[in-house]
């Protein structure tokens, strides 16, 4: 509680704070009193530093309850008079090997190895032999285990108390902890989020009632750190969507970045909105009201949904629920059926969204027949994923450019996979056949 009276107290310092802060500094400032300050004065008290992972463990500390103390204390002493028992029994038999043990099947026990058993006195009963040792009972012993049987349930029923008091306590301030559990994670968002803008040297976006997006030089902000993580940079893309180019029709290469690009938009929206600082060198975001996204592949088999239905579900629901003011990222739909079925499902889903819907969308795809539905479409332009670079290398540019791209280079990614020598020069050779490219 001490941290939160302190986090209160710098917020309270501040000036012109968001309404959520002045809220979370309300409720940080109240955890300084009544209940669960109380409670926390408690825990401080009772619990063992660092707690054990059980009750049973034993987890209150010493001095916080006088009946728990007796009753522990209660327990050592029946276990020390087992222990100096046990010395006793060492001195009188001359075994020096004798053991006082306990386990569930015979409880205490005196333990001897099997050679020494014949020079014990008649008090020892014989319980168990084995190979090595055997293994005797002593009416003194029993008396000993009985008592400490006892004080030992009185000290687990002192603590298994203590835990019932707790708990109660901890329950009836559960209103209290809500609030400043709720006040502590607001807090602690806004200062993740601040520390990663400061880091990432990330602007203060500019949100608008219209439907415009202006993004310049976006980044994705995990995409980016990870790169920077293996001594890489990452590539910067622009985003400018208005009433012309609402729709993006994407193309490009396969690892050339469309799913990438078409991610870091749409969190940098959602960033926006949230309120926090953004990954690029200047943006002006239009208010969204909702944020579809149906990116990869993925089966649903326990519901009898295969890959291809599950694209079709989430591509449905996108449709039926999207407005004017909804922004819509969609990779490659269609992808999972035959080319014909797959292209005319793409090319509808496009249309749909371009005339009857009306909102912002983003629509990456390998069909590159798409690009002229698009160019004839009053409100969409046709983007590509700059593949100058893979026409020679391994790497490509990662940068958006207008236009459309003819190409997927989907032999040189299985290439960078390892797939054998043989089966590449013979999809090489069936490629030229399809296409009439060499």
């Amino acid at each position: 509680m001490e941290r939160a009276a302190s986090a209160a107290a710098h917020l309270n310092m501040a000036q012109d704070l968001p309404v959520g802060l002045v809220t979370a500094a309300r409720e940080l400032s109240a955890a300084a009193d009544g209940p669960s300050a109380a409670l926390a004065t408690s825990l401080r008290r009772a619990l063992l530093i660092p707690a054990p992972l059980t009750v049973e463990a034993g987890f209150v500390a010493k001095s916080y309850d006088p009946k728990l103390d007796l009753a522990r204390s209660n327990a050592a002493a029946e276990g020390a008079r087992i222990e100096a028992l046990q010395a006793r029994y060492i001195k009188e038999t001359g075994v020096k090997a004798l053991r006082i043990r306990a386990n569930t099947v015979l409880g205490y026990h005196v333990e001897v190895p099997a050679a020494a058993a014949r020079t014990l006195g008649e008090a020892f009963v014989l319980r168990q032999g084995l190979a090595s040792s055997s293994r005797f009972a002593t009416p003194e012993l029993d008396r000993l285990a009985a008592a400490q049987e006892v004080a030992a349930e009185r000290a687990a029923r002192a603590e298994r108390a203590v835990f019932e008091a707790l708990r109660s306590a901890a329950l009836s301030a559960r209103g209290g902890l809500t609030r400043i559990a709720h006040a502590a994670a607001a807090l602690d968002s806004v200062c993740g989020l601040a520390q990663a803008a400061a880091e990432g040297l990330w602007v203060e976006p500019d949100l608008s009632d219209d439907t415009d997006f202006d993004i310049e030089g976006g980044r994705h902000p995990v995409a980016e750190v990870l790169l920077e993580a293996d001594a890489r940079s990452f590539v910067p893309n622009d985003c400018h969507m208005g009433e012309t180019d609402r729709m993006w029709l994407l193309t490009g290469p396969n690892m050339a970045g469309k799913s990438t690009f078409l991610r870091q938009v749409a969190i940098i929206v959602l960033m926006a909105q949230v309120g926090s600082f953004v990954p690029a060198r200047r943006a002006q975001i239009g208010v969204v009201d909702k944020l579809f996204s149906r990116i990869g592949a993925a089966d649903d088999l326990a519901a009898g949904h295969s890959t291809f239905m599950v694209e079709m579900l989430q591509t449905s629901a996108i449709l039926i629920q999207a407005t004017a003011r909804s922004l819509v990222i969609l990779d490659e739909v269609g992808r999972g059926t035959s080319t014909h079925d797959g292209l005319s499902i793409a090319q509808a889903s496009m249309e749909y969204l371009h005339d009857t819907v009306g909102c912002r969308t983003l629509f990456a795809t390998h069909f590159h027949e798409l690009a002229d539905a698009a160019e004839s479409m009053r409100h969409a332009v046709c983007r590509a994923m700059d593949a100058s670079a893979g026409r020679h290398g391994d790497v490509f540019t990662y940068r958006v450019v207008p236009g459309r791209s003819g190409l997927s280079y989907g032999l040189k990614v299985a290439e960078l996979a390892g797939m054998p020598a043989a089966v590449l020069e013979r999809a090489a050779q069936l490629l030229s056949q399809y296409t009439g490219r060499t």
